[in-house]
């Protein structure tokens, strides 16, 4: 077996090449880790694309709840910056 698997993901979200910060991630960041991923991955995505009202609806709310977050600030802004590109790259 080639490659590598990471028992929490959510622990290593960082900006760039930069370290994890090492205290544990927050559970709403946990959370919204997993929206992320999946509105950046098909099909959702392609609904985002194909302007998809409740996938943009997903979305907008995805990124508020993440502005908005006060816990694990720093990890929820990688998210917030994920989310924030794809909206700028398909609003119409």
């Amino acid at each position: 077996m080639v490659g590598w698997s990471l028992g929490d993901p959510t622990r290593y979200l960082t900006d760039g090449f930069a370290e994890p910060q090492p205290t544990p991630p927050a559970s709403v960041t946990r959370l919204r880790l997993a929206e992320c991923l999946e509105l950046v991955s098909s099909p959702l995505v392609d609904q985002v694309m194909d302007e998809g009202a409740d996938a943009w609806h997903r979305l907008r709310a995805t990124e508020h709840a993440l502005r908005e977050q006060q816990d694990d600030r720093a990890r929820a802004e990688i998210l917030h910056g994920v989310i924030s590109r794809l909206i700028e790259d398909y609003e119409a």
